[in-house]
């Protein structure tokens, strides 16, 4: 078998809102090929805008699947339906984010706009055990693959603006938050208690390009070892995490590498999101930025009046909104570095 990660953003351009990094971790065959895996999975699972009367379940592409106006139901079907493990029970949104973001979800919640309120938004009861819903997982197993968790990062504006300083610019930041993201995916499934470790030969990983990115060797060559060195149990000196460079070209960057002997390939890829296991990351990306942006537009609803209008938090409209809210950020004396992206 081989232990398949893929990697997505949501909110890497905005001035407001958090940037999201979605994760999903995967099972499959040793020769399962990803390419063309989301049209295998058709019709039953598709890359289309969703309503509760669909007979299919949303997955691919997040752009494909949430048309503004239209509502977070789609995005919330396929996050649900993905989740590990499933529950009939609705989820909350604090739920979710602690779930998926342990790492980040109190500091980000510390944050007067994206604290819990009692209206926030609840997804709804996973359709797992609907006709639909049991075709889907059908298709999954006859194909002989499993998704076997979602991870997450939610960087919010002060944390984005703190760590862009410290990397030089928010591509490199961007990086160093993604790959640390796929590493303590590999050190939560590949430890020696998970039951599926011990059948792993090989492992994928599968990421969106990062901007105009093209060289990712000494970025993840850093990250590795420092993530390696971080686990107090493990000597990274006895220990193999290495990096080589396969190709790096407009379209694609490529790396061959060694995880505790495991062999291990990573790309980074134009339209990355196009491939099942990005695309099941960018779904959760953009869930978790929408829940936010829900709450921070409550929240400056609430200082400002009815009369604010919201703000998807990009460029010209969140130039709008730091007017329309200026006075009343003024009077909670929050600094603008907290609430604003610099970069």
């Amino acid at each position: 078998m081989k232990l398949i990660i893929g990697i997505d953003e949501a909110g890497y351009g905005p001035n407001l809102g958090p940037l999201v990094i979605g994760a999903s971790v995967w099972v499959a065959p040793f020769d399962w090929k990803i390419e063309g895996a989301l049209e295998l999975l058709a019709p039953e699972i598709r890359a289309e805008p969703w309503r509760p009367r669909s007979d299919f379940v949303p997955l691919g592409d997040s752009k494909k699947i949430y048309k503004p106006g239209l509502g977070i139901e789609g995005l919330m079907a396929g996050v649900t339906f993905l989740l590990t493990p499933r529950t009939a029970t609705p989820i909350s949104t604090s739920k979710l984010l602690h779930s998926v973001a342990p790492d980040d979800a109190s500091r980000v919640e510390k944050q007067l706009w994206y604290a819990p309120a009692s209206d926030d938004a609840i997804l709804p009861e996973v359709f797992f055990e609907t006709e639909i819903g049991s075709r889907a997982q059908h298709k999954f197993e006859s194909l002989g693959i499993q998704c076997l968790g979602l991870r997450a990062r939610v960087i919010d504006e002060e944390e984005f603006n703190r760590t862009v300083e410290s990397a030089g610019n928010k591509s490199t930041a961007l990086s160093e938050w993604s790959i640390g993201l796929v590493a303590d995916c590999l050190h939560q499934y590949l430890n020696g208690s998970d039951p599926v470790a011990g059948n792993i030969q090989t492992i994928e990983v599968y990421c969106d390009r990062h901007g105009g990115r093209k060289r990712y060797a000494p970025v993840l060559s850093h990250v590795f070892w420092r993530s390696v060195n971080s686990v107090v149990d493990l000597d990274p000196d006895s220990h193999s995490v290495w990096v080589d460079v396969l190709e790096e070209n407009a379209h694609c960057s490529r790396y061959q590498g060694d995880w505790f002997g495991r062999e291990m390939r990573i790309q980074f890829q134009v339209q990355g999101d196009s491939l099942l296991p990005s695309a099941a990351s960018s779904l959760l990306a953009k869930l978790l930025r929408e829940l936010m942006m829900i709450r921070l537009n409550r929240f400056w609803r609430n200082e400002v009046g009815e009369q604010l209008r919201p703000t998807a938090g990009y460029a010209v409209d969140a130039a709008r909104f730091a007017e329309d809210i200026r006075k009343a950020q003024n009077t909670l004396g929050i600094p603008k570095s907290r609430w604003w992206r610099e970069r």
